[in-house]
């Protein structure tokens, strides 16, 4: 049910900023430098939540007995986010981003027909 609704969430955003950047541009470069500081603080919470998992589990061998550690290590690792999943959706968002930026760049000189 969750999986679902944050999917529609996710094709919706894409969809309104494919819509937004195509028909009115103008509005799109005002939002840009804001979704690029939202993507920037995004990906700043995902490798600060990923950095202090793995300080926790380094941290939390010092005051576990030695039969508990493989439960701790368990238990941090599941708690960890897959580095290169992280990488290739934020590489596709800052591509997609910036994509949508360069369209009417890309419209207004696809429309030249050269001169025969």
């Amino acid at each position: 049910m969750i999986d679902t609704l944050v999917t529609s969430l996710i094709l919706m955003s894409v969809s309104g900023l494919a819509f937004l950047a195509y028909k009115h541009p103008d509005a799109y470069d005002k939002i840009y430098k804001y979704l690029t500081v939202l993507y920037l603080f995004g990906w700043a919470c995902i490798g600060t939540w990923d950095i202090a998992v793995a300080l926790t589990s380094k941290r939390l061998n010092i005051f576990l007995q030695s039969d508990k550690i493989e439960i701790a290590k368990t238990a941090t690792d599941n708690l960890q986010i897959s580095v290169g999943w992280t990488f290739v959706i934020g590489i596709s968002i800052v591509i997609y981003i910036n994509f949508l930026a360069f369209l009417p760049y890309i419209i207004k000189h696809g429309d030249k027909k050269e001169p025969k």
